[in-house]
């Protein structure tokens, strides 16, 4: 199993969605995940992301429910990125074992419902309102330099 998953949460966006999955591969860093894509991602934009993910020859999943992070993957650490989560900084990120990193894809914020399933985290690296492709960047131009060359 790979040590690290972001993951994309309710994106309706097509072109939102395409964006998360290609800079999740250009920084050839964790695996991306998609989960309960709505609307236009859903019809479109999961067809055309498998075929980003085999042209790629990289990995994709798909999930229809938050829940399955831990439930159908069994992963145990889940990070929600929320700004009202506790702080964080990346390097304080532990990929000893395996963990998700949850971004919103919407415009909103993750529900008491939802959080139940992770832990809200903001990561001080991160400048408040960035959009969530751009909040995966900044996570992964971290993690980048931090891994080194060698990831």
């Amino acid at each position: 199993m790979a040590k690290l998953m972001l993951a994309i949460y309710t994106v309706s966006s097509v072109q939102r969605l395409l964006d998360f999955i290609k800079t999740v591969y250009v920084y050839g860093i964790g695996v991306p995940v998609v989960i309960k894509p709505i609307g236009a991602a859903a019809q479109v934009g999961i067809p055309e992301a498998h075929k980003v993910a085999y042209k790629s020859g990289r990995p994709l999943i798909v999930l229809p429910d938050i829940k399955d992070l831990a439930e159908v993957i069994g992963l145990n650490e889940v990070l929600l990125v929320s700004e009202k989560g506790s702080l964080l900084e990346i390097r304080s990120l532990s990929l000893d074992h395996a963990v998700a990193i949850v971004f919103h894809g919407g415009d909103g914020d993750f529900t008491r419902s939802e959080a139940q399933y992770g832990k809200p985290v903001w990561f001080k690296e991160i400048p408040p309102k960035l959009p969530p492709v751009a909040q995966a960047t900044v996570l992964l131009q971290h993690l980048s330099l931090a891994l080194g060359p060698t990831h």
